[in-house]
């Protein structure tokens, strides 16, 4: 397939800065929620990516949607934003995700999201390993049940964010008929 002004690749999305990947994440969020007629105001992405957040740099909250590109659930969903070379290869970038350093207690906002049945979406800038996101997000589960078989059936989501960028760009031409 031939490269068009709307290819995503990843080396580009490698060379985000946290701060970049946060502010380009939140358009995303901001144009999905615009299509869906979601306001703006259920939508949190904190911009001061040093102050500690309990596990969570973005949430859209109190959504009561069918449809969609993906990026937004029903519900609450909870997204945790990862840069760079940042790889769910091993179980120790998984805990570090989940859970308080050197502990097996889960990050705040981790559990706030998964206690009210919320769906957690782990975004991966610029990686695009070959494992499955189902295997990955079993993984998750795995860690999370060792600690509380309550979470065995949670729902967590592992996208590799060259996906949600290809499809909002789909949506949005859409939006901008010709």
């Amino acid at each position: 397939m031939q490269d068009t002004i709307f290819t995503v690749k990843n080396e580009n999305l490698k060379l985000l800065t946290p701060e970049q990947a946060v502010d380009f994440f939140r358009e995303l969020l901001w144009a999905e929620a615009t299509h869906l007629g979601i306001p703006k105001s259920h939508i949190n992405v904190s911009s001061d990516i040093t102050t500690p957040d309990g596990g969570i740099d973005a949430e859209v909250r109190d959504i009561q949607i069918h449809e969609g590109q993906g990026i937004i659930k029903r519900g609450l969903t909870s997204y945790q934003i990862k840069t760079g070379e940042f790889s769910l290869k091993g179980e120790k970038h998984i805990k570090d995700i989940l859970f308080k350093k050197g502990t097996t207690e889960l990050k705040p906002r981790i559990k706030s999201c998964l206690d009210q049945n919320g769906t957690l979406i782990v975004v991966l800038f610029g990686w695009d390993g070959p494992a499955k996101d189902a295997a990955l997000s079993e993984k998750f589960r795995t860690e999370l049940a060792a600690v509380d078989p309550n979470y065995q059936n949670v729902i967590i989501k592992i996208s590799k964010l060259r996906y949600f960028v290809k499809i909002n760009l789909s949506a949005s031409s859409n939006l901008f008929p010709h």
